[in-house]
């Protein structure tokens, strides 16, 4: 009997580690497509210089799709969500930070920095309801984001009186975003 849970244990242990190995590299998400299809599956994205306008997914064993940026309205993988939206330089993948009244994006930008390859960052916000995003501009991003948030008297004046960093962005959103549900 013993022989037999081990065999059963062992024929598990293989079966679960081949699944993990064959998602290489893949995070479980869905895709959304302009039509409005949704593509569910295995999402290959990554943020930098060489694939920042496609992703792949993987549907099944034998079907993976590349799809290119300006094809799709947002995508999902693991915990993060991207949308689609067209810049100067095209059709981009901006990274969602906070959804609600105002919806917060990051838009990373690769370029090289004493030889070696870096990113920048920009964020972008909009109000419920609105399409166009508004860039936050790095030397006025404190009265930017007071003005946005000013029915939020507490937050405001903590983001001018500086207690705020850029870096906090997000999570300043989220806390307005909270207040107004």
């Amino acid at each position: 009997m013993r022989n037999v849970f081990f065999y059963l244990f062992t024929f598990c242990l293989g079966a679960i580690t081949y699944a993990q190995g064959s998602n290489k590299g893949f995070e479980e998400g869905f895709a959304v497509m302009l039509n409005g299809d949704t593509l569910k599956g295995g999402i290959k994205f990554k943020s930098g210089d060489e694939i920042k306008d496609r992703i792949t997914i993987k549907i099944s064993e034998e079907e993976k799709r590349t799809i290119k940026a300006s094809e799709l309205k947002s995508f999902t993988a693991g915990s993060e969500t991207y949308i689609a939206y067209k810049l100067d330089e095209g059709v981009v993948f901006l990274k969602e930070l906070a959804y609600g009244a105002i919806e917060l994006y990051e838009h990373q930008i690769p370029y090289t920095q004493g030889g070696a390859d870096t990113y920048k960052y920009e964020m972008y916000y909009r109000k419920q309801g609105e399409t166009n995003l508004t860039l936050i501009k790095q030397s006025s991003w404190k009265k930017q984001v007071a003005e946005l948030i000013s029915d939020n008297t507490v937050l405001a004046q903590q983001v001018e009186k500086g207690k705020i960093k850029l870096d906090d962005l997000p999570t300043l959103i989220k806390n307005y975003n909270a207040q107004k549900e």
